[in-house]
């Protein structure tokens, strides 16, 4: 044992020999290193969710990898290792074309996440008015969004990518609501009118967008116009501005109550088609 010469048994056991197969495995393990550190990095300045589950799959291929470089070093198992590496392609190749639409999803994921076009918590529109709410988590599959309703929509990040979506909150998220009010021919219209533009300017999230030399001029932060003659009734149209599309919404419906009383107590009629009524 004391003349045992590991020299000569590197040579017989590993390929590049015992120095040379461990400047190779090192080399590797080095290289690897330096590479799962540099993607850890890029994570956290970019914020991107589920770190530890990409950090976890990351970390276990570059074991697999290294796993069979160490092996491919020994005689007796560099064909097999060769053998698993050769055929690794093709096996990729067959997960790859199985599982598009994730892979899809998780590149479209990356792109949302680097390119922001929304954060969590943001007010978003997607496709007009197809779907409207808030983010609530960003994951590299998918988006999930809450709507007005409380209910949670989760869209793949492949559909997300390739819809035309509108970001709310933005620098400048004032809507612009329009607020119809119907109004029957024999009411005093110049009072209907006052009526509305006064309980419109007087709600807690109506935003006066006037510029000041808008202001100075006198234009009305209000401005009722009629849009139609119907059969039933004159309709009365303005443009109520609001912080965002949930506020809008809420003092759309606030108004619609206020303005009710405010009818009934000066006796303006909202019209309706009497003919569905029962008697």
């Amino acid at each position: 044992m004391e003349n045992f010469d590991w020299t000569t048994f590197g040579d017989n056991v590993l390929i590049d020999g015992l120095f040379g197969s461990a400047i190779v495995i090192a080399s590797f393990a080095l290289f690897f290193y330096i590479c799962f550190v540099f993607v850890k990095r890029f994570m956290k300045t970019r914020h991107l969710d589920n770190q530890k589950s990409i950090l976890n799959i990351v970390r276990g291929l570059f074991w697999i990898i290294l796993v069979l470089i160490i092996l491919s070093r020994f005689h007796i198992f560099s064909s097999i290792a060769q053998g698993i590496i050769a055929s690794s392609g093709i096996i990729a190749l067959i997960a790859g074309i199985a599982a598009q639409d994730t892979i899809g999803n998780l590149l479209s994921g990356i792109m949302v996440v680097a390119s922001k076009p929304f954060i969590v918590g943001d007010l978003i529109k997607i496709n007009g008015e197809q779907l409207i709410g808030f983010v609530e988590e960003i994951t590299l599959r998918h988006t999930i969004i809450r709507t007005y309703e409380n209910n949670r929509i989760i869209v793949p990040n492949n559909q997300i990518n390739q819809a035309t979506i509108e970001n709310a909150t933005l620098i400048d998220s004032t809507k612009g609501n329009y607020f119809l009010v119907p109004v029957s021919y024999d009411s005093d219209i110049d009072l209907a009118t006052k009526i509305i533009e006064e309980e419109c300017m007087a709600h807690p999230d109506f935003v006066d967008t006037r510029t000041p030399l808008e202001i100075s001029t006198g234009v009305k932060p209000i401005v009722v116009r009629c849009i139609e003659f119907s059969q039933y009734a004159m309709m009365l149209r303005c443009t109520v501005n609001s912080e965002n599309s949930f506020k809008g919404f809420e003092m759309l419906s606030d108004l619609r109550f206020s303005i009710k009383k405010r009818f009934d107590k000066e006796g303006i009629e909202i019209p309706y088609n009497q003919a569905f009524i029962k008697k």
